[in-house]
């Protein structure tokens, strides 16, 4: 099985989130932010854990939109702590670049499989897909469709013996 973007991100970021919470704790004796960006930071990747073994396709979609909640609640904090001077620019640039990137992805798999829904894919097949394809963030664009069918595209292309179309 292939390699799973979107898990890996997660989790790297919820590296990069702890590290920064215990920045802000030691270096800049911030304790409530910090810990509102750690719980909401590191959830996001916990979730799309939980997504794994979703008992069903709505679960597994409502695991997803719940981490993209998270991710949304991260982007405030993280928002937060730059204009009240607690966190740098540069690293708010860096960590708003990578959550960016893991909101784009998180989008584009729930509207993928919402537009899959319908039709007769089961959740192994959707487990499969995201585990086996090279969700190339950059192609998708928060609220725009046809970004989406880029990346459907390029899965399309990728994959062996698994049309998702």
């Amino acid at each position: 099985m292939g390699r799973n973007i979107v898990k890996d991100k997660s989790f790297d970021f919820a590296v990069r989130i702890v590290n920064l919470s215990k920045y802000l704790t030691e270096q800049k004796r911030e304790y409530v932010l910090s810990r509102q960006i750690l719980r909401s930071g590191t959830a996001v990747g916990a979730l799309i854990r939980e997504a794994e073994q979703a008992e069903s396709k709505a679960d597994f979609i409502h695991k997803l939109a719940i981490a993209l909640k998270e991710a949304n609640e991260t982007d405030y904090w993280l928002d937060l702590l730059y204009k009240t001077e607690y966190l740098e620019d540069k690293h708010h640039q860096s960590l708003k670049a990578y959550l960016t990137e893991l909101l784009k992805l998180l989008t584009s798999i729930i509207k993928t499989i919402n537009y899959h829904l319908p039709q007769t894919l089961n959740l192994v097949d959707i487990k499969l897909r995201i585990n086996t394809h090279n969700w190339q963030s950059h192609d998708v664009a928060l609220g725009d469709q046809q970004p989406i069918k880029r990346i459907a595209m390029v899965r399309r292309q990728t994959t062996e013996g698994i049309d998702i179309r």
